[in-house]
């Protein structure tokens, strides 16, 4: 049961919030907009496919290779304790695990974080990201996979000034994309578990 991505993301989650939960509340707030960068790391994750043919549906699922991709961040403040803002990614190698040929996936996302000032400089979040995604083909005469991504998770922020702060975070992210063969829809879709570490300021 414990070799599912998704329930190894909630895992990790509880461990990084049952960590920092002795400590006492803190002046860690979100209440100013932020503005930032991550480095991820998509360690493991599945890719799915599914085709409606005049004999049948043709389905397929395998595990993908590992991953990486670079993300920015913007937020609003909605007070003390929650966030709104945009948080778009681009990953790289995307593929099924053992195989050669790789592409990229754009994933535009809006995210709700909430936050929790559990020390002087820490706080911890959770936060939700709808957005939508495109999964390039790899090579020119493909289509595109496009459609709705979901992701959720948790982490920590820690600060190194008033206004510089550093991150980290656990989470999963749910690929929804679909394209178009011979006048069908294909689903084509992928989910990962990630890992993140970034850097941002206050303003």
């Amino acid at each position: 049961m414990w070799n599912s991505p998704s329930l190894r993301a909630v895992a990790a989650a509880a461990v990084l919030a049952t960590a920092f939960a002795g400590l006492a509340p803190g002046s860690a707030r979100a209440d100013r907009s932020r503005a930032g960068a991550r480095v991820l790391l998509l360690p493991s994750g599945r890719l799915e496919g599914r085709y409606e043919t005049p004999f049948g549906v043709i389905t397929g699922e395998t595990d993908t290779a590992v991953a990486g991709g670079i993300g920015f961040f913007l937020d609003g403040a909605l007070g003390r304790y929650a966030t709104i803002g945009l948080a778009p990614q681009y990953l790289f190698n995307v593929k099924a695990d053992g195989t050669g040929d790789s592409t990229e996936e754009l994933d535009l996302m809006a995210r709700l974080t909430l936050w929790y000032p559990a020390a002087e400089r820490v706080a911890l979040c959770a936060y939700l990201a709808p957005g939508y995604s495109v999964i390039f083909p790899d090579t020119d005469e493909g289509d595109a996979a496009k459609g709705f991504v979901f992701g959720f998770g948790a982490g920590a922020e820690l600060d190194l000034s008033p206004r510089a702060f550093v991150s980290a975070e656990v989470g999963y992210q749910l690929g929804f994309q679909a394209l178009t063969f011979l006048g069908e829809e294909v689903a084509y879709r992928t989910q990962y578990l990630h890992l993140a570490a970034g850097v941002g300021t206050r303003f």
